[in-house]
């Protein structure tokens, strides 16, 4: 839950809220081989020393990249987290795949078609959906996309597209560790986006958690397994 400042290259490492990242770009075929390697290098660490409390068993730091897929084809940011700040001269870059288009149904057939099983309010298309009414595609909000992640991975902090309520489905094989704000603490946050010079709508920030509990901003923190649902409400 920290996020340090890898570019002032001092010791020990500032906590702060700009996210740091890059992007490139790769398919799904190749970051799927990537994913099952790290996974099962993970798993394999976790084995040979079952004492260690985190899934990241390297020491050291860790860099994240974000991988944006649309279409096959992938974008990567690279976000730097920590794990140890003790030594910047051990860097590990791990790499997430963001805003995968699963929209094509001749593509996605099979997994829209499992989506089809939630109730009526859940469903990407229903009679009672309005953004089924529009007529057109809008990635993310009447269409659906898919995260693909490795054991470290993060979202920076956000807030829902036009306060639209989301659907989230872990599919696994891990675990994801969720933070969530209720939407009145919003302009707060938005206040202290500005103090920490990261844009609350545009920019790539994560929160402070010291900072938000000082704010008096509640904070619903929870593990969501493979197979939860979690329903994130107005904003």
């Amino acid at each position: 839950d920290e996020n340090f400042d890898f570019t002032s290259m001092t010791i020990p490492l500032k906590n702060v809220w700009k996210h740091q990242s890059t992007r490139s770009y790769t398919t799904i075929a190749k970051y799927a081989q990537y994913q099952a390697y790290s996974y099962h290098d993970m798993v394999k660490d976790e084995l040979n020393e079952p004492i260690l409390p985190s899934i990241n068993t390297n020491s050291g730091l860790i860099a994240n990249t974000n991988i944006i897929m649309t279409n096959g084809t992938a974008k990567k940011t690279t976000n730097k987290t920590s794990t140890n700040n003790s030594s910047i001269s051990s860097i590990r870059i791990i790499k997430s795949g963001t805003n995968v288009d699963l929209s094509d149904e001749r593509k996605w057939a099979a997994q829209l078609s499992e989506l089809t099983k939630l109730p009526l309010f859940m469903r990407v298309v229903s009679a009672g959906n309005l953004l089924s009414h529009i007529g057109y595609t809008i990635s993310g909000m009447n269409s659906v996309q898919l995260y693909m992640k490795v054991p470290g991975s993060r979202t920076p902090g956000h807030q829902e597209n036009n306060n639209f309520c989301a659907i989230n489905i872990n599919i696994g094989p891990g675990d994801c560790e969720w933070f969530a704000v209720a939407n009145e603490y919003w302009g707060v946050i938005h206040t202290l986006c500005e103090k920490n010079g990261v844009d609350f709508l545009t920019g790539s920030w994560w929160p402070i958690l010291d900072d938000l509990y000082d704010a008096q901003i509640p904070v619903y923190r929870f593990i969501q397994k493979p197979g939860d649902l979690v329903f994130v409400n107005i904003g």
